[in-house]
């Protein structure tokens, strides 16, 4: 007996092409999500890569390099003296003081009348005499009595004259090849902590100590005196380096990479890392000596690495 073909029906022809479309379809659309669907993800997003960049920036703060001054102190202790010489007043003729018209404390100017001297001999007359102040001063003693009997060698009053407030101190001799006459130095006393005083090296001594190896300086004490009196201490900063037309950076901004001594620059919005070469250096800045030049934004806040993107802050 014969199997006869049976023709498929046109419902199965219809499936069949359905279901061919069908995996057509499903295979672009795979292909595609494959191949470009990042890309496209991106295309439809135009914010995002944007985003992304700008999260990844790090903000930092910024010095513009640039040619200055720089200085470095010195602390050391000192003490505050005087200038000027005790002057004693005489009178002009023997007797006795009648009278004595000042106290200690007083300040007295040229010309001024100290005393009475009363030159009378028993069985003589005399017109009590002057004793006048030949300098101007303040009296820091009272050297005689009313009713003494004094001679022209006799001293009535001592006066500290006109004087000149000034530092002695003592510097380590290493300092000494950078000490010069008129450098300028700051200072504070005990009693005023929060006060700055001013003055001027004007003494430096020709000979070193063995025993300490220091050397004796002496400044005067310029501008503002107010507050200040003999014998007292004081903590003095004396600037034992100046160095014009250089640049400085804070050197919080150093760091080191390989062992080389390392700042991080901005260029064109990436941190950039460049090797320097230092010189002297004080509490706060650092002198540079090669591998930054004026105009250089150096990166002073902010943590970083070479090439990585950062936002400036104002």
């Amino acid at each position: 007996m014969k199997h006869m073909k049976t023709k498929p029906s046109t419902f199965d022809v219809i499936i069949t092409i359905i279901l061919v479309a069908i995996c057509c379809v499903l295979a672009i659309a795979i292909a595609l999500n494959l191949g470009g669907g990042a890309s496209r993800e991106t295309q439809g997003m135009p914010g995002r890569q944007s985003n992304m960049n700008q999260s990844q920036m790090v903000n930092v703060s910024v010095e513009q390099a640039g040619s200055g001054s720089f200085s470095k102190t010195t602390r050391i202790n000192g003490e505050i003296g005087s200038e000027g010489e005790d002057i004693d007043i005489l009178p002009d003729i023997g007797g006795k003081i009648t009278e004595i018209l000042v106290k200690k404390g007083d300040a007295v100017q040229a010309g001024d009348t100290i005393a009475m001297v009363d030159p009378s001999k028993p069985g003589a007359q005399y017109k009590a005499s002057a004793v006048v102040s030949p300098v101007g001063g303040t009296v820091s003693a009272v050297k005689a009595n009313e009713g003494e009997t004094v001679t022209t060698n006799t001293a009535i009053v001592q006066l500290a004259g006109d004087r000149n407030l000034k530092i002695t101190a003592r510097i380590p001799e290493k300092y000494l090849g950078t000490l010069q006459d008129g450098m300028s130095a700051t200072f504070t006393t005990v009693a005023w902590p929060d006060r700055a005083y001013t003055g001027t090296l004007t003494y430096i001594a020709p000979t070193v100590s063995t025993t300490n190896r220091t050397v004796d300086i002496e400044l005067n004490i310029t501008g503002d005196t107010t507050g200040l009196k003999e014998g007292m201490y004081v903590s003095l900063d004396l600037i034992t380096e100046r160095i014009d037309d250089c640049i400085t950076i804070p050197t919080s901004a150093l760091s080191t990479f390989l062992n080389d001594k390392i700042v991080y620059v901005v260029e064109n919005g990436v941190a950039k890392r460049r090797v320097v070469q230092t010189g002297s250096a004080n509490d706060t800045r650092t002198v540079i000596l090669s591998g930054v030049q004026e105009g250089d934004l150096i990166i002073t806040v902010g943590s970083v690495n070479d090439g990585v993107s950062v936002n400036v802050l104002e």
